[in-house]
């Protein structure tokens, strides 16, 4: 079995403390994504990426392309977070099929974060309130209050997945 990294790009640190979680379980390093070099990935057979979601785009993916050559030979397992309820829709595989072009992720997961509405930049609070077009159950209403969804099964599920690679 060879070494794990846990890399992650976080705004207001619900995908860090997700990327936390993972790499405690596997007994592994985290990093945030802005600080990989590529001599971090020295010995580093199975990378796990974690992203926020966010208008369609996850954080951090320019990075993983712009050194896809870093992770020749290496197995990526990607998570994304969000304050949506994504998980086993069509619409997430539209966002892994347009933001995991190369390197391409053997599996990706959905996790739902959090949300400060307080804490957010303009922007953020922009797209929840008027790009949220599809808000049949309330969702957005929800999103105005400080949420913390952190599903720990859902996180299992990726360390489980990740262990029996």
């Amino acid at each position: 079995m060879g070494e794990k990294l846990v890399l992650y790009a976080s705004a207001y640190g619900n995908t860090r403390v997700c990327a936390q979680y993972i790499a405690r379980r596997l007994g592994c390093r985290v990093l945030d994504i802005r600080k990989l070099t590529k001599e971090e990935l020295t010995g580093v057979d199975t990378v796990v990426f974690g992203g926020w979601l966010c208008g369609g785009a996850v954080a951090g993916t320019g990075r993983l392309s712009a050194h896809a050559d870093w992770f020749e030979g290496k197995k990526l397992v990607a998570f994304v977070t969000g304050a949506g309820d994504y998980a086993g829709t069509s619409r997430f595989c539209d966002i892994v099929a347009c933001n995991f072009m190369h390197p391409a992720p053997l599996r990706a997961f959905y996790v739902r974060g959090g949300v400060d509405y307080r804490k957010m930049h303009w922007y953020h609070k922009f797209l929840i309130n008027y790009l949220m077009v599809e808000d049949t159950k309330g969702e957005r209403k929800k999103l105005r209050v400080r949420t913390h969804f952190f599903d720990r099964q859902g996180m299992e599920r990726i360390v489980g997945y990740i262990k029996n690679l």
